[in-house]
């Protein structure tokens, strides 16, 4: 057992107990031991695990695509592996960190979860949830570079993908509330995570955030979920990975009042013009 690494972990306890301060809602986030993968990235892990070239590759692109799976990777690398001195910084090493063998239990796990997990998708638009996920990695990926980001795109991308995972652990975990935090949005019209912490105490921000740094997920990320539903972005200079995650999810949402500078920029590329068009006809996913 390395004394870095075991700092690192004592380090990590550290940041998650500052991460929430309501203990019932802290209990039933400790007890959560797994998350419903989407049905199309289930069929196609177990396709993966059934080949026997399996490519890490090919596991990590999956992965990289289905916010429950790519959190659980994490969750599963770190606790196997938590004295690691650098710990756990990306899709690819937390495979690397994990046998076949361990990620195809995993895969049995969720197909005894799959049955009730599509009326859940839709009755709380988890499929629209992935969409929305998916728009905020491509215009993440885009300011990152615009930004000369290179060496935070690996976190910027996991960031961007991980941003709302709070909204998925806790339509899990806490579904009869939920439906009471999306009767009371659109009921009151009021802003989505009022909703939540008046219902529930929390945000699917902070649940999002402390479930991911309990998880093993890297301190940038998590700090990234945390603050993308805030009213500022954090500062380009102090929080890189925040910064772009914000504004990529501002404009997925097409706020573009609060990102006028990056969507101004961006709409010059007929590319983006011609996304920021489709985004602009997408159902809105608040977050």
């Amino acid at each position: 057992m390395k004394l870095e690494g075991f700092k690192r972990f004592l380090g990590r306890v550290d940041e998650v107990l500052t991460l929430l301060d309501r203990k019932p809602l802290i209990e039933q986030l400790n007890s959560i031991t797994s998350l419903p993968i989407h049905p199309d990235s289930y069929g196609k892990l177990t396709t993966c695990l059934d080949d026997p070239d399996i490519q890490p590759k090919k596991l990590a692109y999956i992965a990289g695509k289905d916010i429950a799976l790519a959190m659980q990777l994490f969750k599963l690398s770190s606790s196997a592996n938590f004295t690691l001195e650098n710990g756990i910084n990306s899709l690819e090493e937390a495979i690397a960190y994990l046998n076949i063998e361990t990620i195809r239990a995993l895969a049995a796990t969720q197909h005894m979860l799959q049955s009730g997990d599509r009326k859940s998708c839709h009755e709380f638009k988890l499929n629209q949830l992935q969409h929305h996920s998916f728009q905020v990695v491509r215009l993440a990926e885009a300011l990152g570079q615009k930004l000369g980001l290179a060496e935070d795109m690996a976190d910027i991308l996991l960031a961007a993908l991980l941003h709302d995972a709070g909204r998925i652990v806790l339509s899990h975990a806490f579904p009869e509330p939920y439906r009471r935090v999306f009767a009371a949005s659109k009921m009151e019209n009021i802003r989505f995570a009022v909703a939540e912490n008046r219902i529930l105490g929390a945000d699917h921000a902070q649940v999002g955030a402390y479930l991911a740094a309990l998880w093993g997920v890297p301190r940038k990320v998590v700090e990234a979920i945390r603050r993308h539903a805030s009213d500022r972005p954090p500062a380009l200079a102090d929080a890189a990975v925040g910064h772009v995650v914000w504004h990529a999810n501002r404009l997925a949402q097409r706020h573009f009042d609060d990102s006028r500078e990056y969507y101004r920029d961006l709409n010059r590329d007929s590319k983006w013009a011609a996304f920021f068009q489709q985004t602009e006809r997408s159902v809105e996913t608040s977050g």
